[in-house]
């Protein structure tokens, strides 16, 4: 039998009734929520969703926090029928309980959750759809009252330029327009062959870091997170992977490999990588007409990076793996060279930040060529799609740096496998490679600085109270250094040169720095 070409789905989930007064306690101190906090947090989802896997029943959900004697102490039941075991792993913001019963459980079946302190609560249980994408290459997202333009956009860029096949869109809650109006802007599509439309209603939650009007610690968000674990059981388990992208990302290959291509060659199902802004500026898009992406190709670069994404294959990862927006946890991986990320400021709604909608001045911003050459690609034979793609009068980007940043933290990291522990490896504002180790003289950290043409190697203390002691240590072999000049807790130690494109000078650079790396790392841990 063939399946649908589109389906659209409810989760089965358990929420705490408007009536009842047991809710979540809040995660975040008073003394650091703003305002619409209380307005944005999810008081009372215990579940999003009630999975089925053979005998056992999935429940991914926020944090149980307070509630989660609702579970140890009320009755929780399937037909009728208690679970043999209830086991709840606790993950970054979220949780994931597994019920296990001494029958296979089938769709139709109904969910049932009583505790004295609440109305009893039900869910029927729906089937999984593993096997609809079975084989598919799914492109992932959780939008809520983007421009059906975009979305129409968005998919066919990922259809043309990485072989997408297939769509599993989390809706959060969209009034612009219904779910079947979305459902039939996806089909336009010709490309995508399988389109899955979950309804997704959950409050999304308090936003973390800047965007609260505060540095608030991302701890009260756990809505997409959510999306992420029902994806991973219920559609994913047996895609060939999937690409973890919003609306107004699009992930640009620096050669002719695709992301299903990169993610066939990785052995742990991962392909990771950073990217950039692209500005909202006006020179691809004159008066007042919706923008799209081919009306905007101008970024400041690395100067304005930002947050990276993933591209995976769910069915090898390990069990613990927990996908999140912008990383898939207790999976290791490097970024990969070969894509980056161009994050189009003006194609968005502007729920996170207004300022995102303001146009700004072309001055210094750079043409991104490989952008222009992919939007090229992607919408040549769009009657919209405009055509003076490239303003003579602007200096252009290449994407070296980021390529050379990339391919330098890989070549450091399999230079020192043998030689040093590092205990975390990270990148600062999402444009510096750090890797830390503990040391005898206390933990510190290796900052490779990369500008257009230099790579400039530091050595930072992590405590200030080791300050002293990195000093006299590294003072003891100044001679063996390039350079010693202070730093913000440290030290400059070297630079090297480098090519705009790949060529022996990148190794000599990896080499040198890595050789540097090595005699402090030494000395600090008292070798001669």
């Amino acid at each position: 039998m063939n399946s649908p070409r589109a389906i659209m789905i409810e989760p089965a989930n358990l929420v705490i009734n408007a009536q009842d007064s047991t809710v979540r306690d809040r995660t975040r101190p008073a003394d650091n929520r703003d305002t619409s906090y209380d307005h944005k947090y999810d008081f009372r989802t215990l579940f999003y969703d009630a999975i089925p896997d053979d005998n056992r029943l999935i429940l991914p959900g926020p944090p149980l926090l307070n509630l989660t004697p609702l579970l140890q102490n009320g009755q929780i039941t399937l037909d009728g029928v208690e679970p043999e075991t209830v086991h709840t792993e606790e993950k970054e913001r979220a949780q994931s309980t597994i019920l296990k019963f001494p029958h296979k459980i089938h769709e139709g079946a109904t969910l049932t959750l009583r505790h004295e302190s609440i109305a009893p609560i039900q869910s029927v249980i729906d089937d999984s759809y593993n096997e609809y994408f079975s084989g598919f290459n799914v492109l992932m997202t959780m939008q809520k009252d983007e421009e059906l333009e975009w979305i129409t956009d968005w998919a066919r860029f990922y259809a043309r330029i990485h072989d997408v096949n297939a769509i599993l869109l989390f809706d959060n809650g969209s009034r612009k327009y219904s779910l079947e109006q979305l459902r039939e802007a996806l089909t336009t599509v010709t490309e995508i062959h399988r389109i899955a439309i979950v309804k997704w209603p959950f409050p999304y939650g308090p936003q973390g870091g800047k965007w609260d009007g505060r540095q608030a610690s991302w701890d009260s968000d756990f809505c997409q997170i959510g999306a992420f674990q029902t994806a991973r059981h219920k559609f994913l388990h047996m895609s060939n992977g999937v690409i973890n992208a919003d609306i107004d990302e699009l992930v640009i290959p620096l050669n002719q490999t695709t992301l299903f291509d990169a993610l066939a060659d990785s052995k742990n199902g991962m392909v990771g990588y950073g990217g950039h802004w692209i500005e909202n500026s006006k020179i691809g898009n004159g008066g007042m007409q919706l923008p799209r992406f081919w009306d905007h190709f101008l970024t400041r670069d690395r100067d304005d990076p930002c947050a990276s994404k993933w591209t995976g294959r769910p069915n090898i990862w390990p069990k613990d793996a927990h996908p999140t927006a912008h990383f898939v946890r207790n999976i290791e991986y490097l970024p990969s060279p070969d894509f980056y990320i161009a994050h189009f400021r003006a194609l968005n709604s502007g729920w996170k930040s207004a300022d995102r909608l303001t146009n700004v001045p072309n001055t210094d911003l750079l043409i991104d060529m490989p952008l222009t050459k992919v939007l090229k690609k992607a919408y040549s034979d769009d009657a919209d799609a405009r055509k003076d793609w490239e303003p003579k009068e602007l200096s252009i980007t290449d994407m070296h740096q980021y390529r050379f940043q990339c391919w330098i933290r890989a070549r450091i990291d399999r230079l020192s496998e043998d030689s040093i522990s590092w205990n975390k490896r990270w990148l600062w504002r999402y444009s510096v490679p750090v890797f830390e180790a503990k040391t005898d003289t206390g933990q510190i950290a290796f900052d490779f600085h990369i500008d257009d043409s230099h790579v400039r190697l530091a050595i930072a203390a992590r405590d200030r109270n080791d300050m002293d002691a990195l000093t006299a240590k590294l003072e003891g072999i100044e001679h063996h250094l390039d350079d010693l000049a202070p730093k913000h807790m440290g030290y400059w130690i070297s630079a090297m040169p480098y090519s705009s494109a790949q060529d022996p000078t990148w190794d000599m650079a990896a080499q040198h720095l890595y050789h540097q790396m090595v005699i402090v790392y030494d000395r600090l841990n008292g070798s001669s």
